[in-house]
């Protein structure tokens, strides 16, 4: 049998009592916000995520391509199934949106009410971890690890790479296309204005930009200031 995304959500489905795949399919039509959403279908999620325990991570990794461009409520459920399995941890309400490029999964904690939108490409491999709450925009890179080019003997490409942990707090808005460099920890109720590169250390409490970022305003400052510089992206497709 070939493996198909709405294949495998309708097989599932009829494992789950008084919820058939018609009903969770109607929820594309549904006005309701995303949080409301998610709490219906979880217990769909629940069992699929369950399912996807019985396979090697390797296995669910090397399938992600067939959920990763899926649309709608349908694809967005296949996507968090699929990251619940291969992250270390994924929490409630998380939307994985289309086109999200991810490696070494195992190295990525995220929180509660998470959204990560088209494009954005996150890499692991010295950990990354996003708290509650945390929207991050369209075509953001989020990088745990760099290049290093110590060893002129050797090309750049071929010198060893070095790791240091991406931190992410809670209530936390990163703009399009930013670029989170490791080692870097961004604290709790902060927001990145689209276009920034965050470097190796720690900001947080305020409206940071620019390249490298840098604290722009505070959110009293900005709140008075109708006109505000500061440009950001979300999508309202997937409000929660």
């Amino acid at each position: 049998m070939i493996f198909t995304p709405n294949r495998l959500f309708r097989q599932v489905s009829l494992v789950i009592p008084n919820l058939p795949a018609a009903a969770l399919l109607n929820l594309e039509n549904s006005t309701m916000r995303g949080r409301e959403t998610y709490f219906i279908a979880r217990p769909f999620l629940r069992i699929l995520i369950c399912l996807f325990r019985l396979f090697p991570k390797s296995f669910v990794e090397s399938l992600w391509w067939t959920v990763q461009w899926q649309p709608g409520l349908l694809g967005a459920g296949l996507r968090y199934a699929f990251a619940s399995r291969l992250c270390n941890a994924v929490g409630d309400n998380v939307l994985f949106n289309q086109g999200i490029f991810a490696k070494n999964w195992a190295g990525i904690t995220i929180g509660n009410n998470v959204t990560i939108q088209q494009n954005a490409y996150l890499d692991g491999e010295g950990g990354i971890t996003i708290g509650n709450d945390t929207s991050i925009a369209h075509a953001v890179s989020i990088l745990s690890f760099e290049h290093t080019w110590g060893d002129s003997t050797r090309p750049i490409k071929d010198n060893p790479r070095s790791t240091a942990p991406v931190i992410i707090g809670n209530d936390v808005w990163i703009g399009c296309g930013v670029r989170i460099l490791s080692g870097t920890t961004i604290g709790d109720r902060t927001v990145v204005a689209a276009g920034a590169v965050v470097v190796k250390g720690s900001i947080g409490g305020a409206i940071y930009g620019g390249v490298p970022a840098r604290k722009i305003s505070t959110f009293s400052n900005a709140q008075s200031t109708p006109a505000s510089p500061v440009i950001l992206e979300h999508s309202a497709n997937f409000q929660q």
